[in-house]
């Protein structure tokens, strides 16, 4: 899991989009794309990385305003390589970030341990010191 503050727009999957991105993407998001883009599609692509934002529908994307034209960008994002994990993935307006012209984006998870049964245990078996340190044919050199 890789939280990027990357500036990359990356836009959203569509009819448009190479192939190669179709497991990279999904189709949420703001659909504007940047130089920056094609370089973290790349990244994730060859490490088998999904761009967790574009995988749910929000009422917003922004995390970030165009200062010249106010318009949206969605330049931070989570990816990771288990989207099962991941239960929502969202811009929060109201996360208290001051002197950041970026908005935070909160990605809930749900973490899973397994419990270990003492009937899958594997045996290491019982290691004999004493047989180890008296063995002759151990010890020589």
């Amino acid at each position: 899991m890789i939280g990027h503050d990357i500036n990359a727009g990356v836009g959203t999957r569509s009819a448009r989009d190479e192939n190669c991105y179709n497991n990279v993407l999904a189709p949420c998001g703001i659909d504007k794309i940047n130089q920056k883009a094609k370089q973290l599609l790349n990244f994730l692509a060859v490490n088998k990385l999904k761009l967790m934002n574009s995988f749910f529908k929000n009422s917003s994307y922004s995390t970030c305003s165009d200062i010249k034209t106010g318009d949206p960008h969605m330049l931070d994002v989570w990816s990771t390589n288990e989207p099962k994990i991941f239960r929502s993935c969202t811009a929060c307006h109201n996360f208290g970030l001051t002197n950041s012209d970026h908005t935070g984006v909160i990605a809930k998870i749900a973490l899973v341990s397994i419990k270990e049964r003492e009937e899958n245990r594997i045996s290491t078996g019982v290691v004999d010191w004493k047989l180890i340190q008296t063995d002759e044919s151990k010890n020589k050199e």
